[in-house]
């Protein structure tokens, strides 16, 4: 297919963000004034390719949150986590890497941060560090202010996985999350 398959999108600080492929930089962060002029790629935050086929970083989730914008991407070195933007490329970085290391294979692990949700001057999501699964956490939008809010379903598994509650839909409804 030819098509960029654009999707995902936010509009911050007046301007319009979404993940589309190109054909040659893959799925990345892109930019738009709404004109065609005016739409760019803002970042290839995983550049390279691998026998022709462009890496791809695949960001979405887009929210706004505390006047920058917040997503999961995975830049190749740190998996798929959490990531902000000021809404350029200089100001477009890794927010923290929730789950660090490797697999024995080489292949990074993730946090695979979703359901980005702004309350009470906070930042909801799921993400899972490896140790508590895929639970709830909150972010003030420092590395040091991300954390773990709640593990719902503590434990492990016999096979010594931790257990997951995947908290989805996060949704503000007569001020509660």
């Amino acid at each position: 297919s030819n098509s960029s398959n654009a999707r995902d999108f936010t509009e911050f600080d007046g301007k319009l963000y979404f993940s589309a492929d190109d054909g040659e930089n893959g799925r990345e962060l892109w930019v738009s004034d709404g004109t065609a002029e005016g739409t760019e790629l803002l970042v290839d935050l995983r550049p390279g390719s691998d026998d022709g086929y462009p890496y791809s970083s695949s960001p979405g989730g887009f929210t706004e949150f505390d006047d920058k914008l917040y997503f999961s991407a995975n830049d190749g070195e740190n998996g798929s986590e959490l990531w902000v933007s000021d809404g350029t490329a200089d100001g477009t970085e890794l927010l923290v890497d929730i789950r660090p290391g490797s697999s024995d294979y080489g292949y990074n692990y993730s946090s695979y941060p979703s359901n980005l949700t702004e309350f009470n001057d906070k930042l909801y999501f799921t993400a899972n560090d490896g140790e508590n699964g895929s639970e709830l956490w909150v972010s003030d939008g420092t590395a040091d202010g991300t954390e773990l809010l709640v593990d719902i379903r503590p434990g492990n598994s016999n096979y010594g996985y931790p257990y997951s509650s995947f908290p989805d839909n996060l949704t503000v409804f007569n001020d509660k999350l």
